[in-house]
């Protein structure tokens, strides 16, 4: 599962960041439709790919994840952790 705490501290350094990313339970939510989404593992392979959403399911093993999104035309880059 989710370590919601730490997510949520997580959550709250993406809010700062004006990403429009924010974490609720294991769903990453977008303030807008991401045209794309790929969530990358710490070696750099792709777990995930998903286009034209609002929000992705995080059903992933645990470990340190990188999540670009492509808002609005703009790239934001994360770094979550899922326990």
């Amino acid at each position: 599962g989710l370590d919601k705490q730490n997510v949520t501290a997580e959550a709250e350094s993406i809010i700062a960041d004006n990403s429009g990313m924010q974490i609720n339970g294991n769903v990453i939510q977008f303030s807008s439709k991401a045209s794309m989404v790929s969530i990358y593992n710490m070696m750099g392979m792709v777990e995930k790919v998903c286009a034209n959403v609002s929000e992705v399911e995080l059903n992933l093993p645990n470990g340190v994840y990188v999540i670009n999104a492509m808002i609005n035309g703009t790239i934001y880059r994360e770094k979550i952790v899922v326990r």
